[in-house]
């Protein structure tokens, strides 16, 4: 049979297919209805493809297809006919055997010579040596000739040289670097003085350059306040008229009347020079019979100096006075309105007839007097005056004077007083007086300030490093209003010290400066130019101490708390210094009814709290615990810690100090222009022309 006769005809579909069943539809169950539809592919497509796949499976496959391979597989037809492809393809490939001749067929090695030879296929050969006999297979140091001799694998040798290693460098010193060597080690080292301002980088001349020209300026001025005078030039003013060398030749004239050496002619009654200076009154004073003698006293009146004029015949008795002889002052009953001075040689019942002398006296006591303190001569007065510091009185004199002695009116001879604060018109000031009211005019003055205020300075020295900064480090305490258990205030420890400086602009806090304080502080003082921080006092957790409730007084104690603490002087007196997170700092000696939500501190060391909610120690110790109820308490003895210094300078004028630790107490130098002036005035105030 051939493959056509497989074919699914009309015929055959036409008795196997739905169409051969009657009628116009199937009406069979849903099992009959499917197998008519199956019929077809079981019974009719199903047979004709298996036929034609085992006629083609068979030995007589390939002729069905129509090949010539009769008796053969169409897979064993298909096999036969890629094989002679591929032979016919091979054999159009095939080399020529001329092309071939020079292909290699063989190689070998000699392992003596290290020669490779290569054999072609026409039997010729091709040499190839690899010189592995002259392989290095160990090498030595030939210290005499400074070569590696290197021992190849025939056993022959081969020197180098390791100059041809080596690059030689030459170091040659320059004008401005010497070049050393020590252990193989090159060392460049810049020769001093070498470096000119032309190799700077010109960012570092330009800034050179203006420190150069700033000091240049700063010393100008310097010149001008000490001299007068710049480059040989006059200065302006100020500081041509108010210069170091205008008051230091001002105050010699007033001391010696000369100015560098040079005597000085006063130019008006009363200007200091030639005959009129401390050394010209001071040798008068020495040529002159003592003009007066001062007998130290006491009086019952604080009076001001008064001077009495004698009478021609007390005058001529009071001389009868001299040396080694004691007198006795003493105001008698005032005659007509005047008060009455009495003078009597000798002591009070022994002595002489008395001098009576009129005028406003107040009353003394007898003294002596001395050797070489007493000379004759005609006294015209006697006066009182009293000698004070800072305000008190230390003691009184009585001077007797005569015709040679000086007044606010007249010339002559003159006490000499160094006192700062004396409101005499008898006595003259002394260089001494002089020199420290300058040295008080251009010296440092001092502010304190309150807690978080600046310490303002209006007069400030341009640049000029305060003398002393001083601040006050305390815990900062929050809320306001007194504390109590209802309204706590706890502490916040201190770490680090924050100081400010600005100008008149509050903005621009142009100087801070950070000083750690080397742990947490409560109570401390800083000295910030120093570095030493005083430790004045600690921060304690009062739920620690072992409380005991005394019922008498309704209250709790803690005996011997800390003995570091502080005591009062008494237990009627309040603890200063004693802050307090959740009470108020009270004296230990509290009664039953005096008051509520307080604490002491005992003369002798006990802690007392008074909180009306407890009669129970541990609740009450349960409840400091648990709301870390805290206490500020001063030492008995402070602790100092060296710190970092630092330097705070201040602006010419207004300056601004404040530092978030605490108060600040600040000491600094004025501007010399306001201190000159000043200068100026208190010696115009002393009887001299600036």
């Amino acid at each position: 049979m051939s493959l056509s006769d497989y074919k699914v005809t009309p015929e055959k579909v036409a008795q196997k297919g739905v169409a051969a069943e009657p009628g116009t539809r199937l009406t069979g169950t849903a099992a009959e209805n499917k197998a008519v539809f199956d019929r077809l592919v079981r019974e009719i497509v199903a047979d004709c493809i298996n036929s034609i796949i085992e006629a083609l499976s068979g030995t007589g496959g390939a002729g069905e297809i129509g090949t010539t391979d009769t008796g053969m597989t169409v897979q064993g037809s298909l096999n036969a006919k890629a094989g002679a492809a591929a032979m016919e393809l091979a054999l159009e490939a095939k080399a020529d055997k001329a092309e071939t001749a020079g292909h290699i067929k063989a190689v070998t090695f000699d392992e003596t010579t290290g020669v490779l030879t290569f054999t072609k296929q026409d039997d010729s050969t091709i040499t190839v040596d690899t010189l592995l006999e002259k392989v290095v297979t160990n090498w030595a140091y030939d210290s005499s000739s400074q070569s590696l001799v290197l021992t190849l694998a025939d056993g022959t040798t081969q020197s180098v040289s390791l100059s041809a290693f080596i690059t030689e460098t030459e170091f040659q010193d320059s004008d401005q670097i010497d070049f050393s060597v020590a252990n193989h080690v090159v060392t460049a080292t810049i020769k001093s003085g070498s470096i000119t301002d032309t190799m700077l980088a010109s960012q570092l001349r330009n800034l050179l350059e203006g420190y150069v020209l700033a000091a240049k300026g700063s010393a100008e001025i310097a010149e001008a306040w000490a001299t007068g005078e710049i480059d040989g030039s006059s200065a302006s003013e100020p500081m041509k008229s108010s210069n170091a060398k205008h008051f230091k030749d001002l105050a010699e004239t007033w001391a010696v009347g000369t100015a560098d050496g040079q005597p000085v002619t006063p130019a008006n009654p009363g200007d200091p020079g030639t005959g009129n200076n401390a050394k010209y009154w001071s040798d008068q004073a020495a040529a002159t019979a003592l003009s007066f003698r001062t007998f130290s006293g006491s009086s019952t009146d604080a009076g001001q100096d008064r001077t009495v004029i004698l009478t021609e015949e007390s005058a001529g008795r009071f001389d009868e006075l001299k040396e080694g002889d004691a007198f006795f002052v003493w105001m008698a009953d005032p005659p007509t309105g005047s008060t009455r001075i009495c003078i009597k040689k000798g002591d009070e019942d022994s002595g002489t007839a008395w001098i009576d002398l009129y005028g406003n006296y107040a009353a003394g006591e007898g003294a002596e007097i001395l050797p070489d303190q007493w000379r004759s001569g005609s006294v015209i007065g006697f006066a009182y005056h009293e000698v004070r510091a800072s305000g008190e009185i230390q003691h009184r004199e009585f001077l007797m004077l005569n015709e040679s002695t000086a007044g606010l009116t007249n010339y002559g001879v003159t006490r000499l007083s160094s006192n700062l604060d004396d409101e005499s018109e008898m006595l003259a000031a002394t260089p001494k007086a002089v020199k420290t009211t300058h040295d008080r005019a251009l010296g440092a003055y001092s502010l304190k300030t309150a807690s978080g205020q600046p310490a303002v300075i209006t007069d400030g020295a341009d640049g000029l490093p305060v003398k002393a900064l001083s601040v006050a480090v305390n815990a900062q305490q929050s809320g306001s209003g007194a504390p109590s258990p209802d309204n706590p205030r706890p502490f916040a420890m201190i770490s680090q010290a924050v100081i400010q400086r600005y100008g008149t602009d509050a903005s621009d806090r142009n100087v801070t400066v950070t000083v750690d304080l080397g742990g947490q502080r409560s109570m401390a003082t800083l000295d910030v130019t120093n570095g030493v921080l005083t430790v004045l006092g600690g921060v304690y957790s009062l739920g620690n101490a072992a409380w005991q409730y005394q019922s008498s007084y309704q209250r709790f104690v803690a005996y011997n708390y800390d003995a570091v603490v502080k005591r009062p002087a008494s237990n009627n007196t309040a603890l200063s210094g004693v802050r307090i997170s959740h009470y108020a700092n009270a004296s230990a000696n509290m009664t039953a009814s005096g008051g509520n939500n307080l604490l002491a501190v005992g003369a002798n060391g006990e802690v007392f709290i008074r909180d009306t909610r407890f009669t129970d120690a541990a609740a009450l110790k349960s409840w400091l615990s648990g709301n870390t109820v805290q206490a500020v308490f001063p030492l008995a003895n402070t602790t100092t810690v060296q710190l970092t210094a630092a330097e705070v300078t201040t602006l010419l004028g207004e300056n601004h100090i404040v530092c978030d630790a605490g108060e600040v107490t600040v000491t600094y130098r004025r501007d010399p222009t306001l201190a000159l002036q000043e200068l100026e005035e208190a010696m115009v105030a002393l009887g001299g022309n600036v």
